[in-house]
């Protein structure tokens, strides 16, 4: 949290049927609240977004219970949308046992560096998850750095010993317009590999990179007017860029039909505990 704004609230005091006072505070605030987001499955992630609610007091005088009798979610009515990002609605909260809700409510105790006098603080955190769209990146990025790839195998067509020179000048024609269709794209700006980048260095550079050095060496297996290992290097080539895109595809669906399970949920919830 960077900045508060404009802040109310009221507090009353409850008594329960078991003769148990709980104090009841609401409050409202308008703020500036950032996040720190984990990309490795771009753009096929989900980021998770809180709010940690710390008390002063040790656990043994002050406890901050969620309510649970006033509805827990967030009202996205007043949002201003972009269509790259969309609210994952009916999340199971796993600390209060409600389902189809889209706001989770973890009451735990806060880490060491809060303690004071080795005491405990009570903590709430209240999270709700974003899903990124991934049908833009889909269509303008994955789709025309395969299909650019794929163009590579025309070298294949040209004579090998006579036209060596216009075999190299397709496939680093290609490299090029990848370079500079990846400097053209807006992508993360981090020090680890997304989902995105390791595609590009799977399924696109590796490939290329072998399709120029087999134009290289081409002539010397097809000097004596053969053509077959010209061809069963185009055969392992296709072979293996098929493989590869399949398995991409197949990990690229299952990251988008699965980001919303309580196992992916599960999983931010530990990482940014």
């Amino acid at each position: 949290m960077t900045e508060i704004t404009e802040k109310r609230g009221s507090a009353w005091v409850e008594v329960k049927a078991d003769g148990i006072e709980k104090l009841v505070f609401k409050w409202r605030g308008r703020g500036v609240f950032s996040e720190t987001f984990n990309l490795q499955k771009f753009p096929f992630d989900v980021q998770r977004l809180s709010i940690r609610l710390i008390s002063r007091r040790p656990s043994s005088e002050l406890l901050l219970i969620p309510d649970d009798d006033g509805g827990t979610s967030v009202d996205s009515t007043n949002f201003m949308e972009d269509n790259e990002w969309s609210i994952l609605t009916d999340l199971f909260d796993s600390s209060r046992g409600s389902l189809k809700t889209n706001l989770c409510v973890f009451p735990t105790e806060t880490n060491p560096e809060y303690e004071k006098d080795g005491e405990p603080r009570s903590k709430v955190k209240i999270s709700f998850y974003l899903s990124r769209g991934c049908g833009f990146h889909i269509l303008n990025t994955f789709l025309p750095m395969f299909l650019l790839t794929m163009m590579a195998v025309a070298s294949y067509f040209i004579d090998a010993v006579e036209s060596v020179g216009d075999r190299l000048a397709i496939t680093t024609t290609i490299v090029l317009a990848i370079v500079l269709f990846q400097n053209g794209v807006d992508c993360p700006k981090v020090s680890y590999l997304t989902f995105q980048v390791k595609y590009k260095i799977f399924c696109c550079e590796i490939p290329l990179f072998l399709m120029v050095l087999q134009n290289c060496v081409a002539s010397k297996f097809t000097s004596d007017g053969s053509d077959d290992v010209d061809w069963y290097t185009l055969i392992a080539w296709v072979v293996m860029f098929g493989v590869l895109n399949l398995s991409f595809m197949i990990w690229a669906m299952i990251l988008a039909f699965t980001r919303g399970s309580p196992e992916s949920i599960d999983e931010l919830a530990l990482r940014k505990k």
